[in-house]
């Protein structure tokens, strides 16, 4: 492990790098888009127990996805 603490992996070539997810619980971008929550101080997979994060929809999924296949 780096001295730091753990790096965050490059978004280049995400297309060939799987399993994703620092514990490999994510078999794709889109499985990884599913679980993204706004509104949180962190966006992260999973929910905030007041029910304010909300996912994104799922054309914001498609376009993401889209747009990470192109790096």
């Amino acid at each position: 492990m780096h001295p730091e603490g753990p790096r965050a992996p490059s978004l280049r070539r995400l297309w060939v790098k799987r399993p994703l997810l620092t514990n490999g619980s994510a078999a794709s971008v889109e499985a990884v888009l599913r679980d993204v929550r706004l509104q949180t101080d962190a966006v992260h997979g999973g929910q905030r127990a007041d029910g304010q994060a909300q996912p994104l929809a799922p054309e914001q999924q498609r376009a993401l996805a889209a747009f990470l296949d192109l790096l």
